[in-house]
């Protein structure tokens, strides 16, 4: 098979691997932890998370979803959020609690949400500030009960500007809340 993209692959980069050496994307990053905790995992915004703050974060992010949510292994929760800090927080966060993640577009409309939070049956969200008004819009048409928001600079310590919280979600939590 023709594979042209592997004469960029460093050394000791495999070009085939096998996807049963792990049995779980959680056993994967644990391992990870174990090997590279104090190097570079994730770069945003000028910022570094190592492999051990990524770790610290996501088990603090579980272990909300499981004591103030009740969240058990196969309640699907939403991430709708660009590729910023807290979704990679957020992804492992959702998969050690249990949860199965379901991905959502950030540039959804509000019928593309509504129908994949319905057929999904979503109670929990976890969604980018700047995607609240289109989640307002439908959300009394979903089984949606809890709003979890993303600013940018979430989990990564920086505050950077971002579109508001639609108002009409007023119980909604803030992600950088839930971390502390």
């Amino acid at each position: 098979m023709n594979k042209p993209w592997t004469k960029t692959y460093g050394p000791g980069v495999p070009v085939e691997i096998d996807a049963d050496t792990y049995s779980s994307t959680i056993t994967l990053f644990d391992n990870a932890v174990a090997k590279y905790a104090d190097c570079p995992a994730f770069e945003c915004f000028g910022r570094t998370m190592t492999y051990a703050e990524v770790d610290r974060a996501s088990r603090a992010f579980a272990a909300w979803l499981q004591e103030k949510l009740g969240v058990k292994r196969g309640d699907r929760i939403a991430l709708m959020v660009p590729n910023v800090f807290a979704f990679p927080v957020a992804m492992l966060g959702i998969h050690r609690a249990g949860a199965a993640q379901v991905n959502v577009n950030p540039l959804y409309t509000p019928h593309e949400l509504q129908h994949q939070l319905n057929d999904a049956g979503v109670e929990t969200i976890v969604i980018f500030t700047g995607s609240t008004p289109i989640l307002a819009e439908i959300i009394t048409d979903t089984p949606v009960r809890t709003v979890i928001t993303v600013a940018p600079g979430d989990a990564a310590g920086v505050a950077i500007p971002t579109a508001p919280q639609d108002p009409r979600l007023t119980s909604a939590v803030r992600f950088a809340d839930v971390l502390v």
